[in-house]
């Protein structure tokens, strides 16, 4: 019966006929919606292959963002939200310090901190130190 059809086709009870624009499919002929363009599991495995591809364009810039993450949960303890840490010390363990993280001003003194998941970190200049504090902590320099 299917021979007959050509792609866009309404057959009543089944839907409009159509073949599968997924480049890998088994069975291109099948029935759907008239702006169908892929069996259902085709769509599912389409769209998964283009995530895929758009998680490969930050890869590299969220392992950093781990590393860096990593480090600072290391050296928190000795900070403690009060301590300056040599930036030295952070760069000998692989710290990134050009690496993405989101910028912020504190309320209070308006200090620039950059926040790196739940962990925040104010860089002193004039001392070449950082300190770290965890990001709700923010609110009191």
């Amino acid at each position: 019966m299917t021979e007959n059809l050509k792609p866009g086709d309404y057959v009543p009870g089944k839907g409009y006929y159509h073949l599968c624009a997924f480049p890998k499919c088994a069975d291109p002929p099948f029935f759907g919606r008239k702006n169908q363009r892929y069996h259902p599991d085709c769509k599912k495995r389409i769209d998964a292959e283009r995530l895929a591809d758009k998680r490969k364009k930050t890869k590299d810039e969220n392992k950093i963002m781990e590393q860096n993450l990593g480090i600072l949960e290391d050296f928190y303890p000795s900070s403690l939200g009060t301590v300056e840490i040599p930036s030295k010390e952070l760069g000998l363990k692989g710290f990134d310090f050009n690496a993405s993280a989101r910028r912020i001003k504190t309320e209070k003194y308006g200090y620039v901190c950059y926040v790196v998941h739940g962990l925040a970190f104010r860089y002193i200049q004039k001392h070449d130190t950082i300190i770290i504090y965890k990001k709700d902590e923010l609110h009191r320099i």
